[in-house]
């Protein structure tokens, strides 16, 4: 039992974390949307105007997965607290932590933004 609440306190660790990241993404980049509003010479390049939009949906959506994953753990830690540690893993909680990324990138690569032209 001892083993179990390190491992779980440490997953749940590792998902708040990857929160904290996810959030610090969308922090540093909203003054970096905000300069185009201030500045009108930046939305005339391409490259400039797609990248504000892409980092601010990477964020979000990031940041939406990893508070997913947290209410999943917390429900299956509440659902079923002795079979927590054989579901929640190390594993497992690495693969959380970067589908919650891979998720955000996925929904940049399929939305409109990259088919402009």
């Amino acid at each position: 039992m001892r083993k179990c609440r390190r491992l779980y306190s440490l997953i749940s660790n590792k998902f708040v974390a990857s929160l904290a990241v996810s959030d610090l993404l969308v922090g540093l980049t909203i003054p970096y949307h905000t300069a185009f509003y201030l500045n009108d010479s930046l939305c005339k390049n391409k490259a400039l105007c797609l990248s504000r939009f892409v980092l601010i949906v990477l964020g979000c959506c990031a940041s939406i997965c990893n508070l997913i994953s947290i209410a999943l753990d917390r429900y299956i830690a509440i659902l079923y607290p002795f079979h927590y540690c054989r579901l929640m893993t190390q594993r497992a909680g690495h693969a959380v932590f970067l589908y919650s990324f891979r998720a955000g990138e996925m929904s940049v690569q399929g939305s409109q933004l990259t088919q402009f032209s």
